[in-house]
């Protein structure tokens, strides 16, 4: 019955349904499910009234369970490789690995009865309580508390805060706030005509619902697109439903305009904006959402078509198998997938070639990127070390930002260091906060824009 539905979490395109009896498909809690979220390794964290937090597989078998709060855990979340958990005990719990099993690292007191959680970066998390709808800010170094009462939360802060180019974005019921994390002072603000009701990030664009209201009778007016870039926010488009490429309307509204919305949007992306010429060739790691990630990033305003290069696991993982097919080519786009980490990437327009060490990308168009969370890392300004040329390795971004090298499926000799790219930490790209790394498979892709 929907009515006993209590939480909804869609992850990887599937549909996790939480209910008032404690089950997600299965019985997981005796109490109400009041969270859903995915961690590393294909697992899911859910929290319950009951007090309980459990750990599943992606069979839904329940293989951990976290206890020591003393009332609802509203949520908790996975930051590096520890859990950090909100109640309505006023307590934020951090969870480490204590061989197969999760213990209490330290429990810091939130006052006003904790709701929801959301990571910033390493450093920072944002807490909104019950009583209070401005957000607190939590440095996870020193454990200090900043309240933030210029910022009024009106929606769930998967939908209110996000952290892209480095920058934050508030968004309100009806602006948006650009703030610096160092200061925490507002850089940018773009008021919005409509009451936006829903939100979604991909990569530096947010995708917005938004609403007027007639004579009590709300309606949808438009769907927002705008852009985060340069210490600004920029309106691409509205009332333009053909530019907007992710589907947001899948939220259960009941709206005359739903269906038509809707299929405007489904036939747009069934043209897409991009065509891959070779991928019934192979079972690439690469797949849809990945191509339209980097073809939003790379130009929107262009059909893009990539053709596969070099694939590690059927070509063979010497650096010069990778040399002899992909040197010298022009755009490439390089997809990889981390062991016990993330599927990241680069993209540069730069020819790859097996000689020359440190080079430079004029543009500033080549970034890296974590493309199980759809996050673009951009270049950093006036830096010279854009790439790595080596007869020894495969692809480089940065001096050592993401190094892929000879033999990188055998071996765990991938390095990944915060330095010539926008990241804080090797967590941020590869998903594991390590500075070597192993691969299962890296594709190399041709870019060509029509």
């Amino acid at each position: 019955m929907i009515k006993d539905i209590s939480c909804v979490k869609d992850i990887n395109g599937v549909s996790y349904n939480g209910t008032n009896f404690g089950c997600i498909q299965v019985k997981v809690h005796k109490g109400r499910v009041l969270s859903i979220n995915p961690i590393s390794g294909n697992r899911i964290i859910s929290t319950s009234s009951d007090g309980g937090i459990s750990i599943l597989d992606n069979s839904l078998k329940v293989i951990n369970t976290l206890e020591g709060h003393k009332n609802e855990v509203w949520k908790a979340i996975e930051i590096g490789d520890k859990i950090y958990s909100i109640s309505a005990d006023n307590s934020l719990k951090i969870w480490k690995k204590s061989d197969e099993n999760y213990i209490i690292e330290e429990s810091i007191e939130i006052q006003g009865n904790p709701r929801d959680i959301k990571k910033i970066n390493e450093d920072l998390v944002f807490i909104s309580t019950q009583k209070n709808q401005y957000p607190t800010l939590i440095n996870l170094k020193t454990k200090e508390q900043k309240p933030l009462d210029k910022f009024n939360i009106s929606k769930s802060l998967d939908e209110s805060v996000f952290f892209i180019n480095n920058r934050i974005v508030f968004v309100e019921a009806n602006s948006f706030k650009l703030i610096d994390p160092k200061t925490m002072e507002m850089i940018f603000s773009l008021d919005n005509q409509e009451k936006i009701w829903k939100v979604k990030c991909k990569g530096d664009m947010l995708y917005t619902i938004q609403y007027n209201f007639n004579n009590n009778d709300s309606q949808i007016k438009e769907l927002g697109v705008f852009q985060v870039e340069n210490d600004k926010i920029t309106k691409i488009s509205g009332n333009n439903y053909n530019k907007t490429m992710f589907d947001l309307l899948d939220v259960g509204m009941k709206n005359k305009d739903f269906n038509e919305l809707k299929n405007e949007i489904k036939n747009y992306e069934e043209k897409k904006s991009y065509k891959v010429i070779n991928q019934n060739n192979y079972n690439l790691i690469t797949n849809d959402e990945d191509f339209k990630f980097f073809a939003l990033n790379i130009n929107n305003n262009a059909k893009i078509s990539y053709e596969l290069l070099y694939k590690a696991s059927v070509d063979g993982e010497a650096s010069t198998v990778f040399h002899s097919k992909c040197d010298g080519k022009g755009e490439t786009i390089t997809v990889v997938k981390i062991v016990k980490g993330s599927k990241c990437g680069g993209f540069t327009p730069i020819s790859w070639q097996k000689d020359g060490c440190w080079q430079k990308d004029p543009s500033l168009r080549s970034f890296v990127c974590n493309l199980d969370n759809q996050q673009k890392f951009n270049l950093k300004k006036n830096y010279s070390h854009a790439l790595d040329f080596h007869e020894g390795k495969l692809s480089c971004f940065g001096g050592y930002t993401l190094q892929l090298t000879d033999k990188n499926i055998s071996n765990k000799n991938g390095i990944c260091q915060a330095t010539d790219y926008e990241i804080q930490s090797p967590n941020d790209l590869i998903g594991i906060n390590e500075q070597s790394f192993q691969v299962e498979d890296i594709e190399v892709f041709l870019v060509r824009q029509e």
